[in-house]
Parts: C-alpha cells; structure tokens; sequence
C-alpha cells in the first residue's frame, strides 16, 4: 500500500512539473517585452490624424522587432482611442498608467485633448507626434512633442501675406484654445509688419453655420484676403464652401489643410495656400503608400520619429527607465529621420522648416 502511494506521489509530482513547464513555455513572462502605449484619435474628428499616427508607430515596431527588438526584447504597443474627446483622453491615460503600468506614452494627437493631462503626467514620459499648441510640452519637463508648434507657422504665415502685399484682412478661426493661439500670433505679427487684422471671426468648433461673419468682411471694401486658422478642424471646409455660395471670390491663405478638410470641401479650396511642417522623406513617404495603400497623412512621420527616439533612447542608454529615457531626450539636440530636421528647442518641443502649398483640383502642390 505504501509503494502504491509512492507511485501515485512521484507521477503527480512529474504532472506538476510538466504543467508548470508547459505553462512557462505558453505564457510569455512580462519581462520579454517592453511595453509603451498610446493614446490616439482613433475615432471622432482627429481620427485621420490619430490613425496615421499609428501608421507611422507600428512601421517602427516592425523595423525594430525586424531586427531583434530593443535590447533584446520584442517591443509592444498598448493603443488607447480616445474618440477625439478630452474626458476619454484622461480615461485613457489614467488605464494606461493605473492598469497596464506603461510608463512611455505616445499621443496624444490633438491640443484640446493632450491639454487635459498635462497636469496628470507625474513621472511618465508623454511624446505627441501632432500636438501645435504651445502649452503642452513648456514648463513639464516629462512632456515632449515631435511635431512642431503651429504658433511658429502662424507667424511665418503672417510674413508671407504681407510680402503678397495684403494691408487689410479677416481672420477665420475658431473660439477654441489651440485655433485662438495661431489666430493671435498671426495679428500680431502682422499688425507689427504694419497691416490691419479688420475682423477676427470665430465661431464655435459645432457651429455649422458661418454666413453672418463671412457676409461682414464682404461688405468690406478694405478687406482684400482672408487668413484661415481653422487648420484640421471641419469648420475649414465649411467656411470654403460657404465662401463659395456667398461668391467670395478672395485669396485665402492658412496653415496645415488635411487631405480630409480638402476633400470635405468639394473643390471649394482651389486655390487657397497654407504653410505645412509636415516634411517627410521621399523614401517614408513612398513605404507608406505601399504598406498602407494610401497616400501618407499628417502625423504619420512624426509618430515614427516620436516612437524611433524613444527606442533609440533605450537602445543607446541600455535602459527602459523613464527617467533615463526623459533625461536623453532632453539632451537632444537634434534628430534627423523620416520626418526631417527636427532642433531641440530646449522645452521638450522641436522646431524644423515648412513648405508652402497650393491646392489644385482637389490636390496640394507644392509653390
């Protein structure tokens, strides 16, 4: 009886053993991956922007694991949508830290929604691949941006009509933090050179309806071109369209027009020139159609850049400390990849040249 026991000891300690391999060989120990996440537009008006910021993510995540990983270890993306909508970015970034326990994030993509987590970032590190507002990255030092500040665009905007030859013009806009930011830029810039901002209109990000305002600047006769800071946001098209029907036949100038908004627009936009940051290399910009079958957007090659520094910092630190990752890359000085020539400008944000364009038949082309 006792060598019967014996026998029954000895196989279920075998059947033990061979479960607790078999569940170490099927069940990847969290220490073989680095794990970042992300919070995007995936949904809602960003979605364009939020979706080829992914893009652009997952083409460094299979170049880099292409290669072996980071140090080793096959690297991971936890995606978080946050529909575009400021309450859900916070939802986000709270799963992020509070369950997953990331301590690198990647996002997120508009002003209006990294703005509400700004005091949330303690001790991650937070890098947004398409973020313009000013007031992100300054004063937190755990906070960067790839994607240069729109405010600087606005200003070179500025400079640009008035070497036209324009004096007199109204301002398109948006009652909103971000789209307020690019449209006071612009008038004092432009006032400074010696012209008149004549009327400033800026209805809200839901208003559908902006005849009222467009009809002021016509029955002007000092107003000869229209300055649009509306950028991304659906009232870009609208107020083209509208322009249209009311056959305000003015020069239109802006800054970073979407493929989304000109499409949106029904030919409306012909015509119209804004100044773009958005620079990626012939090489990124050709990979991305052939992975993606798509034309590259917006974001795409600053989320590629954003996540590749990132990496880098790992790789060259031989550390996933955010700490050490936060301190390398406020060492930065410069970094040069698919986006373009991207200067450190001592704040967490990077500054990098434009390029004009012209939208015609539907197309931006290059001035």
């Amino acid at each position: 009886m006792k060598k019967q026991s014996k026998i029954y000891w000895t196989l279920s300690i075998v059947i033990i053993a061979i479960f607790v391999v078999t569940l170490a060989i099927t069940i990847p120990k969290g220490d073989e991956t680095i794990q970042i996440g992300s919070i995007l537009s995936l949904s809602g008006a960003a979605a364009s922007w939020g979706e080829a910021a992914q893009d652009g993510i997952s083409l460094v995540v299979e170049d880099i694991n292409s290669k072996g990983g980071v140090l080793g270890k096959k690297v991971v993306v936890i995606y978080e949508d946050d529909q575009s909508n400021p309450t859900q970015t916070v939802t986000a970034f709270r799963k992020l830290t509070e369950v997953d326990e990331v301590k690198v994030i990647i996002g997120p993509s508009w002003t209006k929604m990294g703005l509400t987590i700004k005091t949330l970032v303690d001790d991650e590190v937070v890098i947004s691949p398409s973020l313009g507002g000013v007031g992100f990255n300054e004063g937190n030092k755990y906070i960067f941006n790839t994607r240069q500040h729109d405010y600087i665009l606005s200003k070179n905007l500025a400079e640009s009509v008035y070497s036209e030859g324009h004096r007199t013009v109204a301002i398109l806009s948006v009652n909103d933090p971000y789209n307020k930011e690019q449209a006071d830029e612009f008038e004092r810039v432009f006032e400074d050179l010696g012209g008149t901002v004549q009327y400033v209109f800026e209805p809200t990000m839901e208003q559908r309806d902006v005849r009222t305002d467009l009809l002021k600047a016509k029955s002007d006769a000092k107003v000869d071109a229209l300055v649009a800071t509306t950028g991304a946001t659906p009232l870009t098209s609208i107020f083209a369209i509208q322009l249209k029907e009311l056959g305000m036949d003015y020069l239109v100038y802006s800054v970073t027009i979407d493929q989304t908004r000109i499409d949106e627009s029904k030919g409306t936009i012909d015509g119209w020139k804004y100044l773009s940051s958005f620079t990626p290399n012939e090489d990124f910009s050709e990979r991305y159609l052939q992975e993606f079958n798509k034309k590259i957007h917006i974001s795409s090659d600053s989320a590629y850049d954003a996540a590749m520094m990132i990496f880098q910092a790992m790789e060259e630190t031989e550390s996933t400390d955010h700490e050490t990752i936060q301190k390398y890359l406020s060492d930065l000085d410069r970094f040069s990849r698919v986006s373009g020539n991207l200067v450190a400008d001592g704040d967490g944000g990077f500054t990098k040249n434009y390029i004009t364009y012209e939208v015609r038949n539907g197309i931006p082309q290059l001035v």
